[in-house]
């Protein structure tokens, strides 16, 4: 999820535009957070790799406002009567780009998988609710430092359990939340399949 505004991509907008059109303001900088940054850096790259699902053109556009609808044409092909000129893409819309906190959570999802060897086949022995118990651990104490209390329902050895701030421990918590879900769907699917 995007934590940018339209109003804020507007003033941004406005504000280089106007240090462009202003040479006195040329080495003027432009204060954007970095988190934004991140979010119009996604919403530009996503838009890049969008592919247009159909085709319309002004007249068929004009038509919605006195009909209220209109013709789409397939993309696939273009039809070799169209007029290249007057050809409108139309694109699904795009999904909002993931937040920080939500990559943050797959990126550490992979960690476990590449460093630490937790690869499904080792979640698919934990089928007891392990990493959902793990995970609540985690976001239980998440902003209480209980070093070197071990939580009562910690499902592994002590040594497993590791502290590192609040919201290090909640990404934790998110990517064994997400492991643990793979898990289930992936012992979904088996049982589906063994009854075909």
């Amino acid at each position: 999820m995007t934590t940018i505004t339209r109003e804020e991509i507007e003033h941004y907008l406005h504000a280089a535009e106007q240090v462009q059109l202003n040479s006195f303001d040329r080495g003027k900088l432009i204060s954007v957070p970095p988190w934004h940054m991140v979010d119009l850096a996604r919403m530009a790259l996503a838009s890049l790799e969008a592919e247009p699902v159909a085709w319309t053109d002004a007249e068929e556009l004009r038509d919605v406002k006195r009909y209220g609808f209109a013709e789409m044409f397939s993309v696939e092909p273009i039809s070799a009567n169209a007029d290249p000129l007057r050809i409108i893409p139309l694109f699904t819309t795009q999904p909002a780009p993931m937040s920080k906190a939500a990559t943050d959570v797959l990126e550490e999802r992979q960690r476990q998988i590449t460093a630490e060897g937790w690869t499904p086949e080792h979640d698919d022995e934990h089928s007891n609710g392990e990493m959902a118990i793990a995970a609540s651990s985690y976001a239980r104490y998440a902003h209480t430092n209980i070093y070197p209390v071990l939580p009562l329902s910690w499902p592994w050895e002590a040594k497993w359990f590791k502290q590192q701030g609040a919201r290090r421990d909640l990404v934790k918590a998110g990517a064994l939340i997400l492991a643990e879900i793979e898990r289930i769907d992936r012992a979904a699917d088996i049982n589906n399949k063994g009854g075909e």
